[in-house]
């Protein structure tokens, strides 16, 4: 459901080592977690829409492998309804606590993220029923890491410090198809592909392009209890230092159990996203406020734990829901 179903954006941090396949997983900067918490971050199109918090904040806390990464978003949208456009902000600081191993020595990285990104949609009214939106993305992105230099002893060079721009643009867009209590989106994420390498030689850190598809449906019982089953596909592209590697991608399933837009459960079961395979969340609405919590479990439950905290407010959007997700403008 609703407040940012998914936890604006997240990390996944792992042992980084000095070889081919692991540059290759650092470079994965994939933050976007969990999709049904927080839809305002994968589909700008969502901005704008009543059954979503008018405003948020959100953290999510890690710890195992030796790291303790964690994460606050906040968000704001709202809709005008006489251009048929909807305009949001979106603002995520991430901090890895990751580390690289070099000689079986473990050298933290500093690693740091921060996204401030404007969103606006446009709607395209087909029937009742039926609505096109597009969106569009475009924001700052911030990013810093000191890392380690591994130099091959048996051939040293000499490191010299690039002057590398820690803040670059980033955007992305999105199209939505929104039919009766069905929908349908794709996002692409990170188009003009940030990257970053603060020396030479160095990791050089690309957030790569990251395509989304999103499909769910909301089925309504008495006008008392929806079921709201869905899917999320997240590809990635990843640049590697030796060719562009395509990795397995990412497929959450999701179901959520919502009682007339006032308390929610769900669960997840996420293929390839290991260590945290799958997730179950709460919450609930009072007056114009919504809460929420997530669990995430791990494959390895006693060294890898991640939960998720939210809260949203129904500001001037304010109103009891609607059967879809994402209401529609009736014509005139």
């Amino acid at each position: 459901m609703y407040l940012i179903r998914f936890t604006l954006l997240l990390a996944v941090c792992g042992l980084v080592q000095p070889t081919a396949v692991a540059q290759m997983l650092q470079n994965r900067i994939d933050f976007l977690g969990e999709y049904y918490w927080q839809p305002l971050l994968y589909n700008p199109c969502f901005a704008g829409s009543r059954a979503l918090p008018t405003v948020g904040v959100s953290g999510r806390w890690s710890s195992g492998y030796g790291s303790n990464p964690y994460t606050i978003s906040a968000f704001a949208h709202t809709n005008v309804d006489t251009i048929r456009s909807a305009f949001g902000i979106t603002t995520t600081y991430h901090h890895y606590d990751d580390y690289s191993v070099i000689g079986g020595t473990r050298y933290p990285t500093n690693k740091r993220y921060l996204d401030i990104n404007g969103l606006y949609n446009y709607r395209f009214i087909l029937s009742k029923q039926a609505v096109i939106q597009v969106g569009v993305q475009a924001g700052i992105l911030h990013f810093d890491s000191q890392d380690p230099i591994y130099n091959n002893p048996f051939n040293p060079q000499p490191v010299v410090l690039l002057n590398e721009r820690a803040i670059k643009f980033n955007w992305g867009f999105a199209a939505l198809i929104t039919w009766r209590n069905w929908y349908l989106g794709a996002t692409m994420a990170h188009f003009n592909q940030p990257t970053f390498q603060f020396t030479q030689p160095g990791t050089n850190h690309q957030f790569s392009r990251t395509m989304f598809l999103q499909t769910g449906y909301s089925i309504n019982i008495a006008d008392r209890f929806y079921i709201q089953p869905s899917v999320m596909m997240q590809a990635f592209l990843i640049q590697s230092g030796i060719a562009n590697t395509a990795l397995r991608p990412l497929l959450d399933i999701n179901l959520q159990l919502d009682y007339q837009h006032r308390l929610f459960v769900g669960a997840a079961y996420r293929i390839n996203g290991d260590p945290y395979f799958m997730s179950v969340k709460a919450g609930g609405r009072i007056g114009k406020t919504q809460l929420s919590a997530a669990y995430h479990f791990s494959r390895n439950a006693g060294n890898a734990q991640r939960i998720e905290a939210t809260l949203g407010l129904f500001l001037w959007q304010n109103n009891d829901g609607a059967d879809v997700l994402y209401e529609l403008e009736e014509t005139e």
